[in-house]
């Protein structure tokens, strides 16, 4: 273990060997992957259908030039010939599903990689088996980590990077100034696959005081400004690049093109929202977030107890919570741990900003880049002595042999009864619809909608996915413009030649709790707004369930009063 404060703890028993180390991690983590289901997000998607419809000729190729994820695009665009080699037939039954089945295996040995390089770090904080278990049991089962080491996303890629980073920066091959090059570089690559990975590159460059060789104060100095000036080169080189292949040819076409990578979203109460959107880093919400929303913003329609509230979720945020907290309490207790702490901070407060002012904070891969530093609190606190520091340790290894047990039944199988549900619900639409139809739903988080990406390769979806699209979309700059976006849809799907559908929910005078909605959630929009809207159209078929579906006539009568929503 390298030293990193003058502090010498009481000494214990240690086990040394970096290759026992290395594949007890591997066990761990392909034990993860092997039991649990792959869990793509609906963006995986949408890059990947961007990159197949530049190759196929449909889209010009500056679309793949995207400010928030520069290379990963391109990157698709790359590797989507083998990556679709890659999937067998039976399993994948278009280019899409193809190449969303090789980007997953590309994430999972991607996430093999970072946990690999993990466990090198943390070796060079704690020997100790109880501490190095710990933190990679916390990292391979905490929700953000194992959900998009399987979710085909850039997410895992740009993780591994930014890891990579870190060890290379206190213990990659080379000099010392080859070291501080590299990891600078790989630095900048991890923010060149997911830019808000360019918060952490300071901390970065600071870990080399922590977890250094013997180096003079002065040298790491300089080590460090020289991690910073090739991170920031390579980051402006590549993002000056992808500027220009994505066209932009001006100040305020460069600002537009930067603006664009936030896809619009807008939230409101984002410190409230930080409170779950940093625990879902560790620990599966599920839907039981909905819950939460209702209670605290007092769902007039779906009213939520706070035995309910406490009993299904409050419960899982205090838990990581009190982790969180009495690592950093225990890692206090030493400078050892406070060098540690002091990293952790330099990467945390330039992210909360990023997330509380100036994005989202409720996504679970939103606070990822923090993932690294935590761990390494985690291990330290097994060089530190003292009751506060055995109480930490304690409550640190229960969390993390808990946190399997939480997360495993969503990561087996999802949510098993709704899946089921919609997916009957489906069958019933296709059963009624056309193959080009529509269906609206009521909210993006919808489990009709959203069912095509979390369930890609179930039957239901053959030939192709049921055309979802919803009714609202909250949290956006453009969510007042409901009605214009709805009036769009519904003209888009009927110059195709395809008929629309919405589900029966959206008419109703109260929202069912199984459309997710939540009153008060955008203060832009209310629930009675939509059948009020809804019931100015005329109708001409329904299928037969309550919960059903009704299809939107193509009249006159309707045609004039989406013109009139798409005039407001």
């Amino acid at each position: 273990m390298v030293a990193i404060s003058p502090e010498t703890p009481k000494a214990t028993p240690r086990v040394s060997g970096t290759r026992w180390w290395l594949l007890v991690a591997a066990a761990i983590y392909l034990v993860a992957i092997s039991v649990t289901e792959p869990r793509p997000g609906g963006d995986a998607f949408i890059y990947i259908s961007n990159a197949l419809s530049v190759r196929a000729g449909d889209t010009n190729a500056r679309s793949l030039w995207e400010f928030g994820h520069l290379f990963w695009r391109p990157l698709v665009y790359v590797l989507s010939p083998a990556l679709m080699g890659l999937a067998p037939g039976g399993v994948a039954w278009s280019p899409d599903l193809k190449a969303m089945y090789g980007l997953i295996w590309l994430d999972r040995l991607t996430g093999l990689a970072a946990v690999l390089l993990m466990t090198d770090l943390l070796r060079r904080v704690t020997r100790r088996p109880a501490g190095i278990v710990g933190a990679i049991l916390t990292m391979v089962w905490g929700t953000a980590f194992l959900g998009c080491a399987q979710g085909g996303g850039p997410y895992i890629v740009a993780f591994a990077l930014s890891v990579l980073a870190l060890w290379w920066n206190v213990a990659g091959p080379g000099g010392k100034a080859a070291r501080a090059v590299g990891a600078g570089t790989a630095a900048a690559a991890a923010a060149a696959v997911w830019f808000t990975f360019v918060l952490i590159i300071p901390a970065t460059a600071c870990l080399i005081f922590f977890l250094g060789r013997e180096e003079r104060a002065r040298e790491r100095y300089g080590w460090m400004l020289l991690t910073l000036a090739s991170s920031g080169a390579v980051l402006i080189a590549v993002f000056a690049l992808g500027a220009g292949l994505a066209g932009c040819t001006s100040l305020s076409g460069l600002t537009e093109w930067v603006r664009s990578s936030s896809h619009g979203l807008q939230q409101t109460r984002t410190v409230l929202r930080a409170v779950s959107g940093c625990a879902r880093m560790l620990i599966d919400l599920g839907s039981s977030g909905v819950l939460l929303k209702r209670f605290l913003l007092k769902d007039p329609y779906n009213p939520v107890t706070a035995v309910q509230v406490v009993l299904r979720v409050v419960w899982r945020i205090a838990l990581f919570w009190v982790f969180v907290v009495m690592i950093a309490l225990g890692a206090c207790r030493a400078a050892s741990g406070r060098a540690v702490l002091k990293v952790a901070a330099i990467a945390t407060v330039p992210t909360l900003f990023f997330a509380l002012v100036l994005y989202e904070p409720s996504s679970i891969e939103r606070f990822l880049q923090l993932l690294p530093f935590l761990l390494l609190v985690f291990a330290a606190l097994w060089e530190i002595e003292g009751p506060l520091a055995r109480a930490a340790r304690i409550v640190a290894i229960v969390f993390a042999f808990l946190l399997p047990l939480i997360n495993s039944p969503v990561f087996f199988a999802g949510d098993a009864a709704e899946n089921s549900l919609t997916r009957k619900r489906l069958q019933e639409f296709r059963r009624y619809a056309g193959r080009d139809d529509l269906l609206m739903t009521t909210v993006l988080t919808d489990p009709l909608t959203a069912f095509h990406n979390v369930v890609p390769y179930d039957p239901v979806n053959l030939p192709s996915p049921v055309r979802t699209a919803p009714i609202v979309v909250a949290a956006v700059a453009k969510t007042a413009d409901w009605r214009q976006r709805f009036a769009y849809s519904v003209n888009e799907a009927w110059h195709r030649g395809g008929a629309v559908w919405i589900t029966k929910a959206a008419l109703a005078d109260r929202p069912p709790a199984s459309t997710y909605w939540v009153e008060g959630d955008d203060s832009r929009v209310q629930w009675r707004e939509l059948p009020e809207f809804l019931r100015r159209l005329e109708y001409d078929r329904d299928t037969p369930d309550v919960d059903g579906f009704r299809r939107i006539r193509h009249s006159a009568s309707t045609g004039a009063a989406l013109r009139v929503a798409a005039a407001q």
